[in-house]
């Protein structure tokens, strides 16, 4: 049996392997891969990548295995996952140890964060002005003070702002159970104040509310704020209400943590609505999304939209199981089920899964959940007066809640220490609730029961398990590289002159070095190679004119079985089915476009991508980064030679215009294809005949004038979208291709500073020794950042 022992550093995302006691030293390997990525995205087989489990059984030809892990409990139990879901098909016998199982659960990342700041700060105390500049200052404050959203979006009717209200413990969002609702409600977690504020401009730029005490009634009123100036009466005049106040169950110490209230994707009222909930679905790094949905209620179309939206995010990322994680399936108004004629493993088994699974989605994490039935209980605990219909449900929500049947965190998608926690005091509450003679014990109890069992604590833990695996994990490494970088850029110079200063042979040898990397920095040859397999990549609109064609073909048939001659009084009801029947094809193409149209961006991206990583990967082996034991790789300068993931790439706005985002975004969602379709019903009806009293309708001729507009305008926008995209990607290809001549660039300009260094052994040595303190003081200061960040 081989002895595999894998450490993972989530704060500094890296890995080490050592098989049977031994480090992997050959590049070539293809344990390679995993040393400098997240665990998350190589747990698992992604793209050619084969996953761990099959790349230690390619390294070791072993067929039992032993793997002592070293890292987080959120990290092991993925790695857990794992093994279960891919390494028993590689090896007979897998031994899962979690080496620091004792100490994991100690290493607080909140705690880490609040302890970095305080280091940067003893850097900015420090005796090397270097480390003071306006830059990282700058970088750090930006590091510190960014956002992560948590963006709620969902279908109609799915108690979507009740949700929310439970959450932050108030009845402060109306529920609108319309598809007008066009203000998007943004809830910034802020435990230093006791109230909520409100602040809101119009889409004038003029203040509405500014810091006034929020409520149910102004949030209300702001909502259905008009604008004067439009002429139908119908535009919002608020675009944006901003909330900030405590939210008593989720962390907010080191994370700006803001919940987004979005209008939803089937909002007619404004595009931007949808582009914003685009944008946080693929927006990996920086959103959590709670997908919300009415769990009686399953399969409307415009769920369906969203859930194909999220689905193909999930496909394409390149974040493995963090794709997953970061999507939070809630099936709410549980309550509203019938447990006897319909236990919840049957609604979830026979009718949830399988809705999500025909959407794309297979491996869910779901929560059922009562919203209504925590927020009345936590209105009550906040000392919020109650309706008298609320007080009614009340006492039938917390009633139907103790009971072991209603016990919703027994389905979440939890670890298995929390779920078992919410599950044992929700059975102790309801077991205290009927063992005592005090009423106001017995209901305080209850309610304690009822609210565990109505899902929203699990929820609640779900969220900040991601925000402790993920979102804190990721802000420490952005803090901690905003300032380590330079640091250790200068620590291992200070190293390298100490040892090419200590002998005549060590500067001798430099110097030699040098001389030879000046013969061999030319990578002219394999510059021009890489260059034109980088021009070569063209974006594949295949697929793209494919769907297309097919939705052209299915409003050809649509068209084609209308009837010519229809009475009047049939007209409309017919003319509404048709119309019901032309939205689906519009609704399916929106998807299917959607998809191919970025699948097909993000495949000449991430080749374009590949093909730099080769480029790298064959330099570093050639040693091009390296002069003795000075490592380019690990300065600031080098950053900029690094190219992002594909998917982040198309999110970063210097490679498109606020243009062409505009025209990229109209074309393949609703605006142009779905106006279009509403102008079927512009015209009146064409009378071509009037016998025995009866009115006709040419309607098929009526149908294919207007569809003919219909299908012009769609080609016209696809076309345009096309040919933004295909820019889109040629500027890819260019930023790569200067990328590639500034890197060579880059290596000879770091021969010439390092011989500029190394004028005599005298000189350098009298430069060592005046810098021997600051050097003694660096390397203190990255041991210390070394020992907070250790797992």
């Amino acid at each position: 049996m081989v002895n595999v022992q894998i450490g993972y550093n989530p704060y500094t995302v890296k890995t080490s392997i050592l098989l049977n006691g031994k480090t992997i030293e050959n590049k070539v390997s293809p344990l390679m891969y995993v040393i400098n990525k997240r665990l998350q995205e190589w747990i698992e087989p992604k793209g050619s990548w084969p996953g761990i489990f099959k790349a230690l059984r390619a390294s070791t030809g072993e067929k039992q295995i032993e793997i002592e892990f070293t890292g987080t409990f959120g990290d092991f139990e993925d790695l857990a996952y794992a093994k279960d879901k891919f390494g028993n098909e590689c090896f007979e016998k897998i031994e899962l140890i979690h080496k620091n199982k004792d100490t994991a659960r100690d290493a607080d990342p909140y705690q880490k964060m609040l302890k970095l700041k305080e280091l940067y700060q003893k850097l900015q105390n420090g005796p090397i002005e270097e480390f003071k500049t306006p830059d990282i200052q700058a970088n750090f404050n930006t590091a510190i003070n960014s956002d992560f959203r948590i963006v709620v979006v969902a279908p109609m009717s799915s108690g979507k702002s009740t949700l929310i209200n439970a959450i932050i413990g108030r009845d402060m969002l109306p529920a609108v159970n319309q598809a007008t609702t066009a203000v998007i409600t943004e809830i910034k977690d802020n435990d230093q104040f006791k109230d909520f504020i409100v602040n809101a401009d119009d889409k004038y730029g003029n203040s509405v509310a500014k810091n006034q005490k929020a409520s149910k009634k102004l949030i209300s009123e702001l909502n259905y704020k008009k604008d004067p100036n439009d002429p139908d009466c119908k535009d919002a005049l608020i675009h944006l209400v901003q909330l900030e106040g405590p939210i008593p169950n989720l962390p907010s110490d080191v994370l700006n943590t803001v919940f987004v209230d979005t209008p939803g994707g089937n909002n007619s009222q404004n595009d931007e609505h949808e582009e914003m909930m685009d944008k946080a679905i693929n927006d990996e790094n920086k959103s959590l999304i709670l997908y919300v949905f009415n769990g009686a209620q399953l399969g409307t179309n415009d769920s369906n939209i969203i859930l194909q939206k999220i689905a193909n995010a999930m496909r394409n990322s390149t974040n493995g199981k963090q794709s997953r994680d970061r999507f939070l399936f809630v099936a709410n108004r549980m309550d509203e089920f019938d447990v006897v004629e319909e236990p919840y493993e049957d609604v979830i088994k026979n009718t949830i899964l399988p809705q999500l699974a025909s959407n794309g989605i297979t491996e869910p994490k779901l929560f059922l959940a009562s919203a209504q039935t925590a927020k009345l209980i936590r209105m009550v605990n906040n000392g919020e007066e109650l309706s008298e219909t609320e007080e009614e449900d009340l006492e039938k929500l917390v009633k139907r809640f103790n009971r072991s049947t209603r016990m919703l965190p027994k389905y979440a998608s939890l670890n298995f220490s929390d779920k078992e926690k919410l599950l044992i005091d929700a059975e102790e509450y309801a077991k205290a609730g009927k063992g005592t003679d005090s009423r106001k014990e017995a209901a305080k109890y209850k309610y304690k029961a009822a609210e565990i069992n109505s899902g929203i604590p699990a929820i609640e833990k779900a969220i900040t398990e991601y925000l402790e695996k993920y979102a804190v994990a990721i802000k420490v490494k952005t803090v901690h590289d905003t300032f380590m970088k330079k640091v250790i850029e200068r620590n291992m110079l200070d190293n390298c002159e100490a040892e090419w200063a200590r002998s005549k042979e060590s500067f001798d040898a430099v110097k030699k070095e040098l001389k030879e990397k000046r013969k061999k920095c030319d990578h002219s040859t394999k510059l021009q190679e890489f260059r034109d397999k980088v021009d070569s990549i063209k974006l594949d609109i295949k697929p793209i004119k494919g769907e297309q064609a097919k939705v052209n073909r299915r409003i050809d048939k649509l068209v084609q079985s209308a009837r010519e001659k229809v009475k009047l009084e049939e007209a409309e009801y017919i003319l509404t089915l048709f119309r019901r029947n032309l939205e689906n094809i519009g609704e399916d193409a929106q998807v299917a476009l959607d998809n191919a149209l970025n699948n097909g961006v993000r495949k000449s991206c991430q080749d374009i991508v590949e093909e730099y990583a080769e480029y790298i990967r064959e330099l570093d082996s050639d040693g091009a980064f390296n002069i003795g034991s000075y490592d380019m790789k690990q300065t600031k300068g080098f950053d900029i030679f690094n190219l992002d993931k594909a998917e982040d790439m198309l999110q970063d706005e210097k490679y498109i215009t606020e243009e062409e985002v505009k025209v990229g975004t109209k074309t393949i969602k609703k605006k142009g294809f779905f106006s279009a379709i509403a102008r079927i019903f512009g015209g009146g009806y064409e009378t071509v005949n009037i016998y025995e009293d009866q009115q006709f309708v040419n309607l098929k001729q009526l149908i294919q004038d207007q569809v003919t507009e219909v299908q012009h305008s769609f080609d016209k926008e696809m076309n345009a979208a096309i040919n933004d995209t295909v820019q889109k990607v040629e500027k890819l290809k260019k930023s790569t291709m200067i990328k590639l001549k500034g890197l060579d660039e880059k290596i000879a300009d770091m021969i010439t500073d390092i011989d500029k260094m190394l004028v005599s052994q005298e000189e350098l040595q009298e430069k060592v020794k005046a810098n021997a303190e600051k050097a003694k003081w660096i390397r203190d200061f990255i041991s210390q950042v070394d020992d907070l960040l250790t797992v």
